[in-house]
């Protein structure tokens, strides 16, 4: 059985990938022009994201997994998620630039990564999968955004 902190921990989780789509809707909205090449991508994929934790959490559950939260705070997990949400009312009250968007885009999914959540679920082969998704998305996600920013910067974009 989960304990009450690794049960909030897991669920923080899977709020914060739904609220990093929520706010991308948002960034699509704000710039259009970025929408086939990373914005729908990173919706798409974020929902899926929050879909795996969800199923990561079933697992663990039913003793399939074992999610050690290890160095992974509640606190840390629910101060980007007030990040996220405090950003998408920012984007409300004045202008953000496609460079500021996207910049905050690669920020968030590098620090994912840096975090290194996806390391603490100990997983039977059968389901790695799911860990496999998490981690390659969130790299790719990396990846897509500073491939935008390194285009904005010399002028290669769809917003130029």
């Amino acid at each position: 059985m989960l304990d009450d902190n690794r049960i909030k921990t897991l669920m923080l989780a899977s709020q914060l990938e739904a609220g990093l789509a929520d706010l991308y809707l948002r960034f699509a909205e704000l710039h259009p022009e970025l929408n086939k090449e990373l914005w729908l991508i990173l919706i798409q994929e974020e929902h899926g994201h929050a879909e795996a934790i969800r199923q990561l959490y079933q697992l663990t559950y039913q003793g399939k997994c074992r999610f050690d939260e290890g160095s992974i705070k509640t606190d840390a997990i629910q101060a980007i998620i007030d990040y996220v949400q405090e950003t998408i009312v920012a984007t409300r009250c004045g202008p953000f630039s496609v460079m500021r968007c996207v910049s905050i885009t690669h920020d968030l999914e590098k620090s994912l990564i840096e975090k290194d959540i996806f390391s603490h679920f100990k997983i039977v082969d059968e389901y790695a999968e799911v860990l496999r998704v998490l981690h390659n998305g969130t790299l790719k996600h990396i990846q897509l955004a500073k491939n935008t920013l390194d285009k904005l910067k010399t002028g290669n974009s769809a917003t130029s």
